[in-house]
């Protein structure tokens, strides 16, 4: 039997959590015009409404940390009781889900079993599905912290001072992102969690009338999140009106589909949602454009290259770009032979067009970098992506999209002490934040 996630994620978006049978009305529909009754009539103040009261906001918001769902108590006891029944419910489904992840995936069932050795080059035996994994220390056991990330021993979590030195792992400490929200260090950040109608609401409004999101599984995650938070719908928001296969039925119906290509890759733009009638909350029409273009290597050079070209002084158009993984942090692949020759073209074509200010050369560009990998990576690609690599990676591209005026989106902070089914890709929770942190920054943008 299909399980369809019941998601309880108040503090990301306001959801209406029920599944519907019926195909998407509308299923091709031209983008027009169609702001909400309020925005029509003042679009300013609704700018100023959804825009965040954050100085610096992406510094600032990103500088946080997950903090765990809570009841309030101040409520009725039964409410209460009710309120916690459902997050201890949810608990039990993202680890049965996770569960489920790694025995279609290979992973061994019990990845944090040990109570000697750890780290990982202590390897694993490799599955016919799943190369080596590293050896964890059981969270439950006496000796919950392992010293050493890479060969380590488990030893007492009061050592090494709490199990917090530089290499040391306590799996004690991953947690599902669905069961916290994300907190900004600062007091004097207040951003927005918004619903489908104000997310599309924050694009009508902002500069962006076409945005593209560029690259790898992380930023096709990322699209898939958005279209979740943009429908209201957890899991089939992200839904193909084509009919899905027992396979995908099977893969993609609770919280471990975005550790799926097969999952991931239904939809590239909004025509294809099964659910386009629940888009901004009563299906109205958008004037906004949102694609997925799975560029995701220097293999598609020219094809990344060429879609530039298309887009060159389209206003309103936005290109999120995020690579990493399939250049195993290269910056000679990343730079020289993906984003170099499409800056290039935009540099040549703005050359002829000099009375142009910087403000109105488009499309604008973003990078955003790729995410941390967890303790459950197979051990063998380490040495294409290591924590090194992958600093030395965004230390080099923080320097050029410096150069070239571009945006930079480091959300890795979002990952840490997060638990990720498959060591590489992470949840509904983290990319439900990386959307909602991003429309955020959309409507600072509008309010500036």
């Amino acid at each position: 039997m299909t399980r369809i996630a019941i998601l309880v994620l108040s503090a990301l978006c306001c959801f209406d959590l029920s599944v519907a049978t019926q195909q998407a009305q509308n299923d091709s529909v031209r983008a027009v015009f169609e702001l909400s009754e309020e925005s029509a009539k003042d679009v300013d103040g609704l700018r100023k409404k959804l825009a965040p009261e954050c100085p610096n906001f992406l510094d600032t918001v990103l500088n946080g940390r997950w903090v765990p769902k809570r009841v309030p108590d101040d409520i009725a006891w039964t409410k209460r009781k009710q309120m916690e029944d459902e997050l201890e419910s949810q608990k039990e489904s993202l680890d049965e889900d996770m569960r489920f992840v790694w025995m279609k995936k290979g992973i061994p069932p019990d990845p944090w079993s040990s109570n000697s050795v750890c780290g990982f080059y202590r390897l694993r035996k490799a599955t016919r599905l799943r190369p080596s994994i590293g050896t964890w220390c059981n969270p439950d056991g006496p000796n919950p912290c392992c010293n050493h990330f890479l060969y380590g021993k488990c030893v007492p979590a009061n050592q090494y001072g709490g199990c917090r030195c530089s290499k040391c792992v306590n799996v004690q400490n991953l947690k599902h992102a669905e069961l916290m929200d994300w907190t900004p260090y600062s007091s004097a950040c207040k951003w927005h969690q918004y619903k489908p109608a104000e997310a599309c609401d924050v694009i009508e409004t902002s500069p962006v009338d076409e945005l593209y999101l560029v690259g790898d599984s992380f930023m096709q995650n990322m699209y898939v999140s958005m279209l979740m938070l943009l429908s209201g719908k957890p899991v089939t928001g992200a839904w193909t009106k084509t009919p899905l296969t027992e396979e995908q039925l099977e893969l993609c119906s609770n919280f471990g589909m975005t550790y799926w290509i097969q999952c991931r890759a239904m939809i590239n733009n909004l025509d294809d949602m099964r659910y386009r009638d629940s888009l901004c909350g009563n299906g109205r029409n958008v004037s906004f454009k949102l694609e997925y273009k799975k560029y995701y290597s220097s293999k598609f050079e020219t094809q990344f290259t060429e879609f530039v070209r298309g887009i060159l002084g389209r206003k309103g158009a936005y290109v999120v770009v995020g690579i990493g993984f399939h250049v195993s942090m290269r910056l000679d692949l990343a730079i020289d032979h993906f984003m170099e020759p499409a800056m290039r073209l935009f540099e040549e074509y703005y050359t002829n067009r000099k009375g142009v200010p910087v403000s109105e050369r488009w499309p604008k560009f973003l990078f955003s970098f790729p995410l941390d990998y967890g303790i459950l990576k197979p051990t063998r690609h380490l040495q294409r992506h290591s924590a090194a690599k992958q600093q030395a990676f965004e230390v080099g591209m923080t320097r050029y999209c410096k150069q070239r005026s571009i945006r930079v989106l480091d959300f890795t902070p979002l990952v840490r002490n997060v638990i990720t089914f498959d060591g590489i890709h992470y949840g509904i929770g983290v990319n439900m934040a990386k959307s909602q942190i991003f429309l955020n920054y959309l409507a600072s943008l509008s309010n500036a």
